[in-house]
This record gives C-alpha cells, sequence and structure tokens, in this order.
C-alpha cells in the first residue's frame, strides 16, 4: 500500500511543478509533513531499495554518458531524477536504461542539460527527522539497505571507471555517447550563456 501511495506522491508532485525542481521539492515538503514518521521512514527506505535494483552496468553508463561524465554523488542523484519521473518511467528505464534513455529523452538547445536531482533526497530525510526528532541513521532497516547500496556502487565503481578512462564505454555505448555525452558541455555553455543573459 504505502509503496503505491509512495508513486502517487512522485506522480502527483511531477505533475504539479513540470520541469521546476524548486516547486517539486516544495510539493513534497509539503505533502510529507501530512504523513507520519513511521511512513516516511518506509519511503526512506524504499528509495534506498529502488536505488539498489538501478545500481546496474547500464545505468552507470546511461549516467555516465548523459552527465558529460562522472562526478562524485551524481550516480544518487541521476536515479533519483529518474525517480522523480514517476513510476511508468523508473521501470521502463530499469528494464532497459540505455535503450530506453536514448529513445525517450531529448535535450534541446538552451535546456538545463542536467540529469540530476540534487535536493530530492534530502527532503525525505529532513521530513523524517524532524517529523520523528530522532536521525535517519538510528533506524536499523534504513541503515541495513543503505550500507548494502554502499557496497553496491563502490564494486560498480570499481568495474565502470577504468572501462570509462580506457574509453571504452563511447565504444560500448555509442549511440548514448554519441547523442548525450559529445553534446554535453556544449548545451551547458548556451544554458550558462543564456542564465546569464537573463540576470
Amino acid at each position: 500500500m504505502y509503496i503505491d501511495d509512495f508513486w502517487s506522491l512522485i506522480e502527483e508532485s511531477s505533475a504539479f511543478a513540470g520541469n521546476d525542481r524548486e516547486k517539486h521539492l516544495e510539493f513534497l515538503r509539503r505533502e510529507l509533513e501530512e504523513n507520519t514518521s513511521d511512513i516516511i521512514r518506509r519511503y526512506c527506505v524504499l528509495l534506498m531499495e529502488l536505488l539498489k535494483k538501478a545500481c546496474t552496468e547500464d545505468m552507470w553508463a546511461a549516467f555516465y554518458t548523459m552527465n558529460g561524465g562522472y562526478e562524485e554523488w551524481g550516480f544518487e542523484d541521476f536515479r533519483y531524477w529518474i525517480i522523480a519521473h514517476g513510476r511508468e518511467f523508473w521501470e521502463k528505464t530499469l528494464e532497459n536504461p540505455v535503450e530506453f534513455l536514448h529513445a525517450n529523452v531529448n535535450i534541446a538547445e538552451g535546456e538545463n542539460p542536467d540529469v540530476t536531482f540534487y535536493g530530492f533526497w534530502s527532503v525525505f530525510k529532513t521530513a523524517y527527522e524532524q517529523k520523528s526528532g530522532s536521525e535517519l541513521g538510528n533506524s536499523r532497516d534504513w541503515i541495513k539497505i543503505y550500507e548494502e547500496v554502499q557496497r553496491c556502487e563502490l564494486e560498480l565503481e570499481k568495474i565502470m571507471r577504468p572501462k570509462a578512462n580506457n574509453y571504452q564505454i563511447r565504444k560500448l555505448y555509442p549511440a548514448m555517447y554519441e547523442k548525450f555525452f559529445q553534446q554535453y558541455y556544449y548545451l551547458l555553455k548556451i544554458y550558462q550563456e543564456n542564465k546569464r543573459k537573463e540576470s
């Protein structure tokens, strides 16, 4: 039940906010305040379980190519970005990250090429700690799955980082590399220039 409620929350937030991430976060904050600490904790555990499911070589490669390279914590925030799109987007991405994202994500000139969602996780963590008066790290079920995620990510990076450093990613995932990686810094430059003009 709470899993369906979680995805309903995500989809309502996405429908309300569109591409405005601050609105998305504000909607989540407001809605989470209406839940019990136990429900929010369950959501936090679920988020870790989702991260673990998406700890795969293809998902890492999708992040690397779409993000214009690797950055610390970025892989986690990339998976939150996918989750924030809703259940159907998440499930289809999970089935085949490379093919689905290549076919369904298009970043036009002038758009923000950032495919990570910094701040998404902290909304849930903060909501729990404020509601419960306790640190999330004191929750045994959360810390258990969190540690599993950390181990999974560490092992995955040991496999994928050498492939990236040796230019194997572009050979193994040529379509993703051509569509996203080669365009990332150009799109970022245009986006930043437009933002400067607006300010």
